[in-house]
Formats: structure tokens, C-alpha cells, sequence
């Protein structure tokens, strides 16, 4: 009988270890992806010779369905014209992704925000997107950084 009561006394023990371990609660590291890139000219497709380079870090929320963009970059060629988030595995050119806002490239450190739709969100998922930064030299993009997790 002793033995009977040590074995269901263990396993109600076991039951509630599991259950108080198993969190149904989202906390933010389950519900942020981060991404990231390097800015080269090798990376354009096709490849640019220049001397620029730079960094991509990216988050994304997958609650809200955010991304997030933190670049940086330096020896450009010339003036920076635009730059873009683009739909491309690496080495396929692709065009901008259509409905994001990009405005004007700001001075290096950049940072930009916007929403993506549930279709994009999956592009981002699957590493489909790149940002490249046109300039006057290049116009068709003289660095490009993959956005990779």
C-alpha cells in the first residue's frame, strides 16, 4: 500500500511539473524573427565593383506583422538615389515589393518600419527578400544585403 501511494504521489508530481512547465503564454521571443545581411556590391546581381559596403539587421513581429529595418553603409560610389526591399532568392534580381512605403534613404545609420501582408510575411519567412541601395553611378542598385534568419 505504501508503494501504491509513493507511485501516485510521484506521478501527480510528474502531471504537475509538466503542466506548470508547458507555457501557453506568447512572450516576445517566440513572436520576434530577427534577419540579417551584408551590403556589397557582389551581392547585385549583376555583381557591382565598389568599394561600398554595409550591414542589414532586421526584426519581424509576427503579431503584428511588422518588419523592421536597421541598416548602415559607407563608400558608396555616389549619391544614394533610392533604395528598396526587393523579391529574390539570393543571385535572382527581382522587383520591389509592391504596397511598402520606402521613402527617401536617410544618412547612414538608417532605420525604416512597415507592414507586411500574410503573402509577404511568408516571402520573408522563405528568405525571398533583399534591400539594395541605388546611386547615381549605379542606378539599377550598387550594394545589395539578402535578408536572412
Amino acid at each position: 500500500m505504501l508503494l501504491r501511494k509513493t507511485i501516485l504521489g510521484l506521478g501527480l508530481a510528474l502531471c504537475l511539473f509538466t503542466v506548470t512547465s508547458c507555457d501557453d503564454d506568447d512572450d516576445d521571443n517566440d513572436i520576434m524573427e530577427d534577419f540579417s545581411g551584408s551590403f556589397s556590391g557582389t551581392n547585385e546581381v549583376p555583381a557591382v565593383t565598389t568599394s561600398a559596403t554595409g550591414t542589414l539587421n532586421a526584426t519581424y513581429n509576427r503579431n503584428t506583422r511588422v518588419l523592421t529595418l536597421n541598416m548602415t553603409y559607407s563608400g558608396l560610389s555616389s549619391a544614394a538615389t533610392m533604395w528598396h526591399v526587393h523579391k529574390g532568392a539570393v543571385g535572382v534580381s527581382g522587383d520591389p515589393v509592391a504596397g511598402l512605403d520606402f521613402g527617401t534613404l536617410g544618412a547612414s545609420p538608417f532605420s525604416w518600419s512597415d507592414t507586411l501582408t500574410t503573402t509577404q510575411e511568408a516571402d520573408l519567412m522563405n528568405d525571398l527578400y533583399y534591400v539594395n541601395i541605388h546611386t547615381v553611378d549605379h542606378p539599377t542598385g550598387e550594394i545589395r544585403a539578402q535578408l536572412n534568419d
